[in-house]
């Protein structure tokens, strides 16, 4: 508490409304059809600060002039240290290396071409869904557990290639549980291994694509 007073003292801040309450913050005064505070005040939502703009013309502003400005949430140490220090590309700084990387994932991943290359594992996965629906049953297993293991084999297979469960008679794959408890590391090393021996092929998931872009380009400095 107090390194965060210190990293507050002396900035500039927006008017913060008074009547602030224990956990829900500024909730109750919600409900109120007029506001005393001017066009741009500071509330809390619970226990986070929120700043609220009243007025179109500065929101277009932010959006638009200092939308560079405002993208980028303040740093934090848990994202230093959990997210491979701000390398993580939901919490990345909007600096280069975001921009690209933002740039990478719409047109590797996400891109029309790229969604329609890979349908069949989709495909695939709702197939064994369907498959496996009557074997869920008979161990009495919650519908959320087959759409969970729906999602996760299809985001893995996607990435690395891998299943993390397998169908509903067989065993869940042992390699994928341990690889997930402990260090992604071990996909890489895995993929890096399989293109000495073999060479890239066309049937890539995303690690074989973000190691083929690595060789070509350094995603500014990382």
């Amino acid at each position: 508490m107090e390194e965060w007073h210190k990293y507050n003292e002396g900035k500039l801040h927006a008017p913060q409304v008074s009547g602030v309450l224990p956990i829900i913050g500024h909730l109750h005064l919600l409900c109120r059809p007029t506001n005393p505070y001017g066009l741009v005040f500071m509330i809390r939502f619970g226990l986070f600060p929120t700043l609220v703009l009243r007025n179109h013309e500065i929101v277009k502003e932010c959006l638009t002039t200092n939308d560079q400005v405002l993208a980028t949430c303040p740093g934090s140490n848990a994202e230093k240290y959990l997210d491979y220090d701000h390398t993580g590309f939901g919490f990345a700084p909007h600096e280069p290396f975001w921009r690209k990387m933002h740039k990478f994932t719409m047109v590797q991943l996400l891109s029309t071409h790229k969604l329609a290359r890979l349908n069949h594992v989709r495909v695939s996965e709702v197939t064994a869904l369907i498959k496996d629906s009557y074997s869920f049953c008979k161990k009495k297993e919650q519908t959320i557990l087959m759409c969970g293991s729906l999602k996760l084999n299809m985001i893995l297979r996607l990435v690395t290639g891998k299943r993390y469960f397998s169908d509903a008679e067989g065993e869940d794959d042992k390699e994928a549980n341990l690889v997930m408890k402990y260090s992604y590391e071990t996909w890489v090393n895995e993929h890096l291994v399989n293109r000495a021996k073999a060479g890239p092929n066309d049937d890539q998931d995303f690690i074989d694509v973000m190691l083929s872009t690595m060789q070509d380009d350094i995603m500014c400095g990382h």
